[in-house]
């Protein structure tokens, strides 16, 4: 594998967008346990799992989605590029799909 330092950015990018999904759980849980009643920390805690659910979801469709991207614009030509549009434009009408 070729190891190139610009390539860590992608890398960063993908993590820090997990980290930031799982905290999220644990944002809402300490501002409810504080602020809130117990049957709105149960609230939370019953939908999580759906939260998660589609954040992945959302996620594996993004990260899909840009690595086909990303090998049709490597082939350099016309052809690749609208075939690259396409595929952009097909990903952000399913988007919303993929989301609810």
């Amino acid at each position: 594998m070729n190891w190139k330092p610009e390539s860590f950015l992608f890398y960063f990018y993908g993590l820090f967008s997990m980290v930031l999904a799982g905290t999220q759980s644990m944002v809402d849980g300490l501002f409810l346990g504080k602020y809130a009643s117990t049957n709105a920390m149960a609230s939370v805690n019953i939908a999580i799992p759906y939260m998660q659910m589609i954040i992945g979801c959302t996620m594996i469709v993004c990260s899909g989605t840009i690595s086909f991207l990303g090998r049709t614009l490597g082939r350099k030509s016309e052809k690749a590029k609208h075939k690259a549009q396409d595929i952009f434009r097909s990903c952000w009408h399913c988007w919303p799909a993929a989301a609810s």
